[in-house]
């Protein structure tokens, strides 16, 4: 009896080590994506953010700074959007979906702008005050105009 109680708690520990270490690889694959923050070149946003900051942003806690609404855009590829909320927002994609539902209904807020891809998310951000988003680091060329990253702080 006692052996075959060992074996399970053996068994159910190695399923628990299994489940964490994947856990932990995809961590950091999203962490090897690089996505980052960008906002427009003339934004009143700080140069330096805390996720904290990012996750008041984007979850309609702070909707203007210094006077400037703030335009939140999204992707619509899911990678990159379950990836940013997972990195910046830390709820899934189901829960946020659920929270800009709720804030429309009851404050009348707009859920954010969804684009189709990186280029047209720069060249959102790029042309609007208040917008800001989110691109993998690898979808900068370095020549964009109108754009800044933002430097995530811990």
């Amino acid at each position: 009896m006692w052996l075959k109680l060992e074996s399970i708690c053996f068994s159910l520990l190695a399923v628990f080590f299994a489940m964490f270490m994947r856990m932990d690889f995809a961590c950091a694959q999203v962490e090897d994506q690089n996505v980052i923050v960008i906002v427009n070149a003339s934004s009143p946003l700080s140069l330096e953010m805390s996720r904290s900051e990012i996750k008041d942003i984007y979850m309609g806690v702070k909707e203007k700074e210094k006077g400037v609404k703030l335009l939140l855009t999204d992707q619509k590829d899911k990678k990159i959007f379950g990836e940013f909320l997972s990195q910046f927002i830390g709820i899934s994609t189901t829960s946020y979906k659920s929270h800009w539902v709720k804030k429309m209904f009851a404050t009348g807020s707009e859920y954010p702008k969804v684009m189709d891809g990186p280029i047209e998310m720069i060249k959102y951000v790029s042309e609007n005050q208040g917008a800001i988003g989110y691109v993998y680091k690898s979808d900068l060329k370095g020549n964009e105009k109108g754009i800044r990253a933002v430097k995530i702080s811990p």
